[in-house]
């Protein structure tokens, strides 16, 4: 049994005492009053509710069965618990009902009136296989297969825009919000929504194929800035991320679209319309490039970012790839195919690939090309390929031949009118080719009786220079002033170092100028055998830079496959005799060279 009575002020005071608010009223159970003047209340199992409370649970009570405990009131609102759920009110929101269930333990899980969703605008109201209820900051959503969910803020905004929400596509949360690279993601039945902290920007994938794509790209192609799209072409489908365009067709499969590639498939199309289709691949890296595929042609992008072309399927297409592609001395191309006189061309950046009526593809000079396009009556199309000889670059057309001569390669070093040959050695270096050398002696040995050329500067090292030579054992070589012999010598010996040892060059030095020397004498002398000395060397203290140099210099050289021979440590593994620090008297040349002559040996393979 329960006693319901109007209230009136009297009655209004007693009841606040009777709930043990003896001090003073607060301010929602005021207002609440305030805003029901003369409301009806009941005392239930020795629970009182009165007040818009009351209201809310005498219109519902069969939603809310009995009071459980008081009424509690703060600053902002009140609360009251029932058998089957709670009246939660503020005087922005209203009474609303909470039902016992999953949606109160995920408003209970989240911190209830004082967590971020605040108090509930409205009722649980039924949907098709769920529920919802709106809270200040969000909105909630259950249904017995994907559970309990808050949906909010931009995601809100987005989802509720795409409905009604659970009969549009993308149906009921399945998964709170989650951070990802840029944003958020929040799943959903149907799909996914994006939120974007940097534009603000919501937009959702559907499940499908491209969702697949996105998720297995681990977020390269950005957060998705459009819808998805139904295409008009065999039931493909497009959408746009903020990094690419993701393509999907049954033949063609999923594939990204992006950078100088998108912008050029963009504005041959509208895309899936144009002559191109669909995409086949995702970017495929090329010499100097990149290569996409496309049903109908390749797109190709040049790393420097100025040139962006096609080919289309067909005999050039096909040429092309026959002759390498860009992979090859054909390149990438530089032109879209160009229909003309009756038959199609396009340049590339080792020279033109034409197609004439009958005559088939061919792949011409760009300098011969432009011959003919200059008089095609007179040439007509070409009937081969480009080919060149000793004379020049020559091609053949209907009506005629373009010959060009070769010019006049400059020289590669001014030589002197000294020839050496197979039988020559060409000696180059520092003091340490004085007298009958240690080097000398086992050039002799190995058969290189012929001394073409020796080149001795005191004091010059690879980073060191020689006043007399002009610069140093490298930049001398570099300005051509070293006076080497023409012809090919069967040898060419190079021993520097000990000087950039003694005059303190950086290791760095050392290796940028050996570098450059060693690539030097390989382009003056393609087919002689070039080998290089280190730094000949005694085992003490006074020696250590003069072995470290050397070791710098072995290092560098294997790195680059070049021979080289250590002598670290050779002059006292000899016992040679020395004249002053550095340099050995002969004798010490004499001595040293009899254990260079069997390194000299296998350095040469002989």
């Amino acid at each position: 049994m329960f006693t319901i009575r109007r209230l009136g002020v009297i009655a209004a005071t007693t009841l606040a005492l009777s709930l043990g608010a003896g001090a003073a009223t607060t301010p929602a159970i005021a207002a609440q009053r305030a805003l029901a003047p003369g409301a009806s209340s009941a005392t239930i199992g020795g629970y009182t509710v009165d007040g818009l409370t009351y209201i809310k649970w005498n219109a519902d009570r069969d939603k809310l069965g009995d009071p459980l405990e008081w009424k509690t009131c703060n600053g902002v609102g009140c609360s009251q618990r029932f058998q089957k759920g709670w009246v939660l009110w503020t005087q922005r929101t209203g009474a609303q009902i909470v039902s016992g269930g999953p949606m109160a333990t995920r408003y209970s899980a989240s911190g209830w009136t004082k967590s971020w969703m605040g108090y509930p605008t409205s009722e649980p109201i039924d949907l098709r296989r769920g529920k919802y209820q709106a809270f200040q900051s969000g909105a909630m959503y259950w249904s017995e297969t994907a559970g309990a969910h808050v949906v909010h803020g931009g995601v809100r905004g987005f989802y509720a825009s795409h409905g009604p929400s659970e009969n549009g596509l993308l149906g009921y949360p399945t998964s709170e919000e989650t951070a990802v690279p840029g944003g958020v993601s929040q799943d959903f039945e149907g799909g996914k929504i994006y939120w974007s902290s940097s534009t603000g920007a919501t937009s959702a994938t559907r499940n499908g194929e491209i969702q697949n794509y996105y998720a297995a790209s681990n977020g390269w192609v950005g957060l998705p800035d459009s819808d998805l799209y139904n295409l008009s072409v065999r039931g493909g489908k497009f959408q746009s991320f903020q990094r690419a365009a993701v393509y999907w067709s049954q033949l063609s499969g999923t594939h990204a679209v992006f950078g100088g590639i998108r912008a050029y498939y963009a504005t041959h199309g509208p895309s899936e319309n144009g002559f191109l289709g669909y995409p086949t691949s995702d970017e495929i890296g090329v010499t100097g490039g990149v290569r996409q595929d496309f049903e109908g042609g390749k797109i190709y992008w040049a790393d420097s970012g100025t040139n962006t072309f096609s080919t289309t399927k067909g005999d050039i297409q096909t040429y092309c790839e026959a002759k390498g592609g860009p992979n090859s001395s054909l390149g990438l191309p530089i032109s879209d195919e160009i229909s003309w006189n009756g038959g199609y061309y396009q340049r590339f950046k080792g020279g033109v690939i034409t197609w004439g009526p009958g005559v088939g593809p061919k792949l011409i000079t760009a300098a011969d090309f432009n011959l003919m396009a200059g008089n095609f009556a007179k040439y007509g199309w070409p009937i081969a390929d480009s080919w060149t000889d000793a004379t020049g670059s020559h091609t053949q057309f209907q009506k005629g031949v373009i010959d060009t001569a070769v010019p006049a390669k400059a020289p590669v070093y001014p030589f002197t009118n000294v020839l050496a040959t197979a039988k020559s050695v060409v000696l180059y270096g520092d003091s340490q080719l004085d007298d009958d050398s240690w080097s000398e002696q086992g050039a002799r040995a190995m058969g290189f009786t012929d001394q073409a050329t020796q080149l001795a500067y005191g004091g010059m090292g690879y980073s060191t220079r020689n006043a007399w030579a002009g610069g140093t054992g490298w930049t001398a070589v570099q300005n051509k002033l070293i006076p080497f012999p023409g012809g090919t010598p069967g040898l060419v010996l190079v021993s520097l170092g000990g000087n950039d040892a003694s005059s303190g060059q950086s290791d760095a030095q050392v290796i940028a100028s050996s570098t450059a020397l060693w690539a030097k004498l390989k382009e003056i002398y393609p087919n002689s055998k070039i080998v290089i000395n280190g730094v000949m060397s005694r085992s003490d203290t006074s020696h250590t830079q003069r072995r470290h140099i050397d070791a710098v210099l072995g290092a560098n050289a294997k790195r680059l496959g070049v021979t080289y021979i250590s002598v670290a440590g050779l002059a006292s593994t000899a016992g040679a005799e020395y004249r002053d620090n550095v340099h050995l008297t002969q004798n010490g040349h004499n001595t040293v060279s009899r254990l260079y002559i069997p390194m000299l040996k296998a350095a040469l393979g002989k």
